[in-house]
């Protein structure tokens, strides 16, 4: 009998409402975050994390930075953009990409 993959991430709310303000989402440092309802403490933690990761990278202030980054590791400036507005959740290789750009190891 064959199997059905299902997704891994079975989140159904966004980063961004996690915060207080989803217009904050990564581009105030310290805007204030909150468990919404039908959200859970560990995607809270996840949220706030990737919030801050998209403020670091916004504040570099490279408008060449997508274009580079996501050529290196595979996917389009359109997922680059979801992930840094907190309108989709970023999977492992869009965070290792944006802790690449942040640290400068490329």
């Amino acid at each position: 009998m064959p199997t059905r993959r299902r997704p891994l991430d079975r989140r159904t709310l966004r980063p961004r409402d996690y915060l207080v303000n989803p217009w904050q989402f990564g581009r105030t440092s310290d805007a204030a975050a909150r468990t919404p309802a039908g959200g859970d403490d560990r995607s809270l933690a996840v949220a706030v994390v990737q919030h801050r990761v998209a403020c670091l990278i916004r504040d570099r202030d490279d408008r060449h930075a997508a274009r580079s980054v996501t050529d290196e590791f595979g996917f389009s400036k359109q997922y680059w953009s979801l992930c840094l507005g907190g309108e989709a959740w970023m999977g492992e290789t869009m965070l290792a990409a944006a802790v690449s750009l942040i640290l400068d190891y490329r």
